[in-house]
């Protein structure tokens, strides 16, 4: 779950840079905490789901299974971010006014959450993939030993 919070400081230290920005302010380090909440809550959801649902018994193999049950949270995860991305993106730009402060926490939580996200909707399922794979080669060696 944890493994999402790098990427998503990956993704705010990349809009920062591209915006031409070089230090980060108090603000744009609250906007970045925000950020991994989010992204935090994304992988939660993402891996509550997948071990509801994973069932051994079924005859599908293990990597469709998990695609699966993964595409129905895929919705869920990516409306929440454009709800909130398209909330925050006015204010890092200035529509309707502009205030350097809170421009600075919307920034970094607007882009830290789209490419967080993106990867939670890859990372989190793929991890959880191997983590399956690992246990399926473990238990068929104790079972043939």
């Amino acid at each position: 779950i944890m493994l999402a919070i790098p990427f998503g400081v990956t993704g705010v230290i990349v809009a920062f840079w591209l915006h031409g920005q070089i230090l980060f302010g108090f603000f744009a380090a609250i906007g970045t905490l925000g950020m991994a909440g989010v992204v935090i809550n994304d992988s939660i959801i993402m891996l509550s789901k997948l071990e509801q649902e994973y069932d051994d018994d079924s005859a599908a193999s293990i990597d469709e299974k998990i695609a699966r049950i993964a595409q129905t949270r895929l919705k869920a995860v990516i409306l929440t971010t454009l709800t909130t991305v398209a909330g925050v993106l006015p204010t890092a730009y200035g529509i309707a006014g502009y205030d350097a402060t809170l421009a600075e926490m919307m920034l970094a939580l607007a882009w830290g959450l789209l490419f967080g996200s993106v990867i939670t909707l890859l990372l989190v399922p793929c991890l959880y993939s191997f983590a399956r794979h690992m246990q399926h080669r473990f238990t068929s060696v104790s079972v043939e030993t």
